[in-house]
């Protein structure tokens, strides 16, 4: 009968606890069933807590992240070059905004 009750549904056991209800000779079987469908209910249950857990502190990471996200970063102006120096250092502003970019990130004037 316990492998009968294993493969079960919910359902499928509460019908049948109800059958066997009905007759005092099958209190056996009854006690069974209720215990069967009592270890699965919990089972659910602690199953959901987890994932409550789980959901609350994805929630939280997704928070953190959108709060990163919100603020630019913040690059040294440019305004044009005149020198090689200047020219250097003009493209090398334009390289790490095209990074911060790639990243997921906003700069500065991106808005």
């Amino acid at each position: 009968m316990k492998e009968q009750m294993a493969k079960m549904t919910i359902i499928e056991l509460v019908k049948t606890a109800h059958n066997y209800a009905t007759s005092i000779k099958q209190t056996g079987v009854y006690s069974e069933l209720v215990r069967e469908m009592a270890s699965r209910l919990e089972a659910l249950n602690l199953a959901h807590i987890g994932s409550m857990y789980a959901l609350e502190a994805a929630e939280k990471r997704i928070a953190e992240l959108e709060a990163k996200l919100a603020n630019p970063v913040l690059l040294p102006k440019t305004n044009g070059y005149w020198t090689e120096q200047e020219k250097a250092y003009e493209e090398a502003i334009t390289l790490a905004k095209r990074q911060v970019r790639l990243a997921g990130f906003r700069c500065e004037g991106d808005e």
